[in-house]
């Protein structure tokens, strides 16, 4: 994409936990004003699961010229959420979504299924973590939403630990699994996880999932 410009800030849970960051790109060098900044290093701290992009109309629209959005398929309403980021989005700029590819192709599901069930009950009608990459479900959000000229592309994506206390570290730090820990407590999340990783812990002791993801990039 010829990226010349990233900013970033990380986003917590109410309870303190990392989530992740909410990220902006841009294939044109730039830097973001003092009110720019100060919008992004405090959006994340709105709470993330709402379905609503966390940019206020008050930053400018260059900034998000090429913005990529990760974690909205878990929004109540993500059609909610590809409105919100179309709006915020730069006259023909490109968004790019990158969504778990389909499920029999991601040995990660394993992990994710270990502590689905430690989550917060999900808002009624809220897709699950694999809903979006079926029979191009993804593809036709963003067509009805008025996003054109998409390309979809998927991305192997091997994550390979050294060892199981580095898996453990990594796995555990994902914002999903922060807010199971947050509802069912640490001890029990990591019981789960610890028993999810066992089959794909290698002779050596490293612990490999190999896993594909789906790239959309659509132009508005």
């Amino acid at each position: 994409m010829g990226l010349q410009f990233y900013a970033s800030a990380p986003s917590k849970s109410k309870g303190g936990y990392n989530l992740g960051t909410l990220c902006i790109i841009n294939k044109s060098p730039r830097k973001l004003n003092a009110k720019e900044a100060s919008v992004l290093r405090h959006s994340p701290k709105t709470k993330l699961p709402t379905g609503n992009l966390l940019f206020a109309s008050s930053i400018n629209s260059a900034v998000a010229s090429s913005p990529v959005i990760k974690s909205f398929q878990f929004a109540a309403k993500n059609k909610n959420a590809l409105v919100e980021a179309k709006r915020v989005l730069a006259d023909a700029g490109k968004l790019v979504t990158m969504i778990w590819g389909n499920k029999e192709e991601c040995e990660a599901a394993t992990y994710l299924n270990a502590f689905i069930s430690l989550l917060p009950p999900p808002p009624p009608g809220a897709p699950g973590p694999f809903a979006l990459n079926e029979n191009g479900l993804l593809e036709k959000v963003l067509e009805e939403v008025g996003f054109s000229k998409m390309t979809t592309f998927d991305v192997p994506s091997v994550w390979d630990y050294p060892d199981t206390d580095t898996a453990l570290r990594g796995l555990l730090s994902a914002g999903p699994v922060a807010r199971a820990i947050e509802n069912s407590g640490f001890q029990k999340v990591y019981e789960r996880i610890s028993k999810a990783i066992q089959p794909f812990t290698q002779h050596k002791r490293n612990v490999v999932y190999n896993n594909k993801f789906r790239v959309v990039i659509a132009e508005k």
